[in-house]
């Protein structure tokens, strides 16, 4: 597509949303974005858009992308926009990202420029980054202009019947998309100290709060979270990602969640909860307790173990019966 902002705009005014509103898919039953490309254009369409009452009343928001390769100025213009425009009830969605150039089997460093990007977009004032492709066939397609791409799951159609292998970036994505659930909402959280891991909160529908710590330090990192008077203290794997997942007791003084309903999984392979030989009768301080996650079966020898700071959870179909509970 070869619009400008403004032939978008006046496309969208003259011809779409009025045809879309008269077979009953107005605004409020079909949300409409708008530029759907990189962030380097954001700024520019948004006013285009928004200071035209016409065209801004048929959009929900600002679809965007990444292939600015990020960076503060791409991320400076996600928080322009947002600033600008919240008041309007205006949204801003990442709507297509992906690496190219082929499969990036077994590739971690663009996982993690998957998670960078993810908190870029997410601290700035993005609602959520949706990642192009869930699945593709070994060679990075199917795709008509020989665009390779890497996914989260690669299908290898070669061989009867098909396998599948997991890249690292879905279980990346998944240290966001599992824990943070649909109607989230993003709470303040604040790093503090050199060379403490990123981080990121959110409360979900039912009040559990999420902390998603990101350490990009190649070296391990003494961190505690800390919510009210309640303490989590653990070591940071060096370039690691954390998830951690309860529900204060807000309802109970001094009453501590039990060990069973607490125990989470995190990508460095612990456990997070209260240990069984812990008091969970003292002030809130919870310390996080569990081990490292090898790298194929539970009988894996110790030479499979990943390497240090590649930790991620292995999924399992227990783990999908304790999702369905």
């Amino acid at each position: 597509m070869i619009f400008s902002a403004a032939q978008q705009r006046d496309f969208l005014k003259n011809y779409l949303g009025p045809t879309l509103a008269a077979n009953g898919l107005g605004p409020a039953n079909l949300t409409v974005q708008f530029l759907d490309h990189n962030r380097d254009m954001m700024v520019s369409w948004a006013s285009t858009f928004y200071n035209d009452a016409v065209a801004s009343a048929m959009v929900w928001g600002i679809g965007i992308h990444w292939y600015d390769y990020g960076g503060a100025t791409a991320y400076a213009n996600v928080a322009t926009v947002y600033n600008n425009y919240r008041n309007q009830g205006k949204h801003i969605l990442a709507t297509e990202q992906c690496l190219t150039g082929g499969t990036h089997m077994g590739d971690y460093a663009g996982a993690e420029e998957y998670a960078r990007d993810i908190y870029g977009d997410c601290l700035n004032g993005c609602e959520g980054w949706v990642d192009w492709n869930l699945a593709l066939n070994q060679q990075g397609g199917p795709n008509v202009s020989s665009n390779w791409c890497s996914a989260g799951i690669i299908v290898n159609t070669t061989v009867n019947p098909a396998t599948i292998t997991f890249n690292p970036l879905y279980y990346y994505m998944a240290q966001f998309s599992k824990y943070v659930r649909p109607g989230a909402v993003r709470i303040g959280c604040t790093a503090a100290g050199t060379g403490a891991p990123q981080v990121m909160a959110f409360q979900n529908p039912d009040n559990s709060i999420v902390v998603i710590a990101y350490t990009q330090a190649t070296a391990a990192y003494n961190a505690r979270i800390v919510w009210g008077t309640q303490q989590i203290e653990y070591t940071a794997t060096a370039r690691s990602m954390d998830d951690f997942v309860w529900t204060p007791a807000t309802s109970v003084a001094g009453k501590a969640p039990a060990s069973s309903a607490q125990q989470r999984k995190s990508a460095s392979g612990r456990v997070i909860g209260l240990d069984k030989k812990q008091n969970t009768s003292s002030a809130g301080k919870y310390l996080l307790t569990g081990k490292i996650i090898l790298k194929g079966d539970k009988g894996a020898s110790a030479a499979t173990v990943q390497t240090p700071g590649y930790y991620v959870e292995k999924p399992s179909s227990k783990d999908k019966d304790a999702d369905k509970k």
